[in-house]
C-alpha cells in the first residue's frame, strides 16, 4: 500500500486521544492522514482536539452530531479519509499507543492477498499479554440465545451483576484468549500476514486495518450496532461474503484499554450502564439478522455508493 489512512474515534477521554496521535506522529512512515472523530462528547474534547491539531495538516478533526456509537462513528472517518483517495485504513482505539516507530512502516509493506479483508496485529495490553487473536463466539443462533438467556437472568437476579456482566463482556476475550508476548517465536517476528480460520479465530478491535480490497467495495463496520458485537460481525461478514481476516504478530501495538467507558462509569454510573445493556440487547439483535441473512443481502446492505 502507497498510503494509510487512520481513524481514531475520541469519546471524552481527548488526552487519551492525544497520547494516540502523537505516537503517529512520530512514525518512520510519513504518508498517512488521521481523521479525529468526536463521538459527540460531552465536555471539551472536539475543542481542546481542533486546537491541539489546527496546524497540522496530516491531522483533520471532526465531530458528530450525536453520539452515534462505536462503529457509525468510526464509519465516518473512514469515509472521510475514502474521499480523499486512502482506501487502506487504520481503525485504532484512542487509547492504543504505537510503540514501535515503524509500525506503519512495516504494515504498509505486507503482503496482502486480494480476499484479505482486515488486518490485525499483535495487542499488547497493560499487563504485557496479547489479546489477539479472539476465539471466535457466537457462530449459530444458540449461541446468541445462550449470551441472551445469561444476560436476562442478570438483569432480573441484581443490577450489581448487570453491572459485574457487562465488564466480563468487555474482558471475556481478553482474559481467555491472551498469552504472553514471549511467545511469539522467532519466525513470527518477521512481518508476515497469516489468514485465520474464519471459524476459530477473529481479530481484536482495538486496531484493525481494513484493506482496499474491502472498502473499495465496501463500508468499514456493519453500522447498525451501537457499542458492542463489531470484532464478531467483522468476523461474520468476511465468512458470508467470501474475505478473510490476516493476522500479523510481528507487528505490536499497545492498547491501554477502556478508557472513554470507565471515565464515563465514574459519574451517573446506574443510568449509564442500564443503556449499555439495552444497547447489547440491541447489538445480539443484528447479529442474529446477519446470521439469517444470504450472502446477497449482506452485500447490498454493505455496499459503499462512494
Amino acid at each position: 500500500m502507497d498510503k494509510i489512512g487512520i481513524v481514531i474515534l475520541n469519546y471524552l477521554s481527548y488526552w487519551d486521544t492525544e497520547e494516540c496521535v502523537d505516537s503517529i506522529l512520530t512514525q518512520s512512515y510519513e504518508n498517512f492522514k488521521i481523521a479525529i472523530v468526536d463521538n459527540y462528547s460531552e465536555n471539551d474534547s472536539y475543542e481542546i482536539l481542533c486546537e491541539k491539531y489546527r496546524e497540522n495538516v496530516n491531522v483533520s478533526v471532526v465531530r458528530t452530531d450525536s453520539n452515534i456509537g462505536f462503529a457509525r462513528g468510526n464509519n465516518v472517518g473512514i469515509e472521510m479519509l475514502k474521499k480523499e483517495g486512502y482506501f487502506d485504513v487504520l481503525v485504532i482505539n484512542g487509547d492504543t499507543i504505537l510503540t514501535d516507530k515503524d509500525y506503519l512502516r512495516n504494515l504498509a509493506n505486507l503482503d496482502i492477498p486480494l480476499d484479505c479483508a482486515m488486518i490485525g496485529t499483535t495487542v499488547i495490553n497493560a499487563n504485557g499479554k496479547n489479546q489477539n487473536t479472539e476465539k471466535v463466539k457466537i457462530k449459530t443462533r444458540a449461541d446468541i440465545f445462550r449470551v441472551f438467556v445469561v444476560l436476562c437472568f442478570s438483569w432480573v437476579f441484581n443490577f450489581f451483576y448487570i453491572k459485574k456482566f457487562i465488564l466480563f463482556l468487555k474482558r471475556r476475550r481478553m482474559e481467555k484468549t491472551t498469552y504472553d508476548i514471549d511467545e511469539i517465536n522467532s519466525e513470527e517476528k518477521i512481518p508476515k500476514l497469516n489468514s485465520l480460520n474464519p471459524d476459530e479465530e477473529m481479530l481484536h478491535g482495538s486496531a484493525i486495518l481494513f484493506t482496499e480490497n474491502y472498502l473499495k467495495r465496501y463500508v468499514g463496520f456493519f453500522p447498525d450496532t451501537f457499542l458492542y458485537m463489531e470484532e464478531d460481525i467483522l468476523a461474520i461478514i468476511c465468512a458470508k461474503i467470501g474475505f478473510h481476516q490476516g493476522y500479523c504478530p510481528a507487528l505490536s501495538i499497545y492498547h491501554k484499554e477502556d478508557s472513554s467507558t470507565n471515565f464515563e462509569s465514574n459519574y451517573n454510573a446506574r443510568r449509564k450502564q442500564l443503556k449499555k445493556i439495552k444497547f447489547l440487547f440491541q447489538d445480539l439483535w443484528q447479529v442474529l439478522n446477519i446470521l439469517n441473512w444470504k450472502e446477497n443481502d449482506l452485500k447490498n446492505i454493505l455496499l459503499d455508493d462512494l
